[in-house]
């Protein structure tokens, strides 16, 4: 019978010469090995579905389309698009054990619920080039983390369907281009890193030397310092500057709020006009939280006051 045919199979080798695997041609196979010679240029309507053994494929380089439902409630888990793919046919991998995949360079369309019910997707990465996502990509669950290589005016101009706009916009964290490259002041690479189109920097890769701080300034002269707070709109290039503790000069009139953590540096005291007391609290980085601020005693040099507007700073 039909049936018990395409279920007895279990290995499959394409010969060589073979250009289409037409539609339906490997439809609900128990197939968990095949070979796909890199004559094969298309892969037809529904060709691997329903092959719930079928796990990983590898695609040749000569493949240039895709065809709706290909491998639609498939076992495949892992798979490369070859960079030939410019689209992504419809119902392509829905309801798959699609975990992972790599999608083309030139990518520029995925049709309509291509990842839908793909459970195991928690992260996709979408080429620049994509200028078209249609009706219900992510049906059904959308990747916690979705990466798109391209710039933020090419994410904003992407035509999707108000449902996908609100999954995306739901994701856990859309990350965009944007990087942040930091060096050190011999122009050793420190970290390089893409940020989130809403996130600030994240330091968390780099080894701040015991009793150091680090600064980090736009221009490698250090005398811009970079705004910690700032959204990264563009790819950026830093310059890291470690500056040791003992040599601090504590500067300052900012706002410290208790529970307040994760500041780079930030300084703060309070006085009285004779300078008597000081309230001063210094945030190292990443390292601290502030849960109190206490009046303390400080010993101050003449030389290290300076009074404006009737109150005296120290430095």
């Amino acid at each position: 019978p039909w049936y018990d045919y395409r279920t007895s199979i279990k290995k499959i080798v394409i010969a060589d010469g073979i250009t289409n695997i037409s539609r339906d041609a490997f439809y609900g196979c128990y197939v968990d090995n095949i070979t796909i010679p890199k004559s094969v240029t298309l892969i037809g309507r529904s060709a691997f579905e329903s092959c719930s053994k079928l796990t990983e494929i590898t695609l040749p380089d000569t493949i240039t389309s895709i065809g709706r439902y290909a491998f639609s409630f498939s076992g495949i888990k892992s798979i490369i698009i070859p960079d030939g793919v410019t689209e992504i046919a419809s119902f392509a991998f829905m309801n798959s054990s699609l975990s992972n995949i790599t999608l083309p360079k030139q990518l520029t369309t995925i049709g309509e619920y291509a990842f839908a019910n793909c459970y195991h997707l928690s992260l996709i990465t979408l080429p620049g080039t994509v200028s078209f996502i249609n009706a219900g990509v992510f049906f059904g669950h959308t990747p916690d983390n979705i990466y798109f290589d391209g710039t933020k005016e090419q994410y904003e101009s992407i035509s999707m369907s108000a449902y996908d706009n609100q999954n995306f916009n739901n994701a856990e964290k859309i990350f965009l281009k944007y990087g942040i490259t930091i060096l050190d002041k011999q122009g050793n690479q420190l970290s390089k890193k893409a940020q989130g189109k809403n996130e600030t920097i994240d330091l968390s890769s780099i080894v701040i030397p015991s009793k150091n701080i680090l600064k980090l300034y736009i221009d490698k002269n250090y005398t811009e310092e970079y705004n910690m707070d700032s959204y990264i709109t563009q790819d950026l290039t830093l310059y890291a500057d470690f500056i040791e503790l003992n040599n601090l000069k504590i500067s300052g009139v900012q706002k410290a709020d208790i529970g307040q953590k994760n500041i780079l540096q930030s300084v703060t005291f309070a006085t009285d006009k004779t300078a008597k007391y000081l309230v001063c609290t210094v945030k190292y980085p990443e390292a601290l939280q502030l849960t109190q601020i206490s009046a303390k005693d400080f010993y101050v040099d003449e030389d290290m006051r300076e009074t404006v507007d009737g109150y005296t700073y120290s430095y």
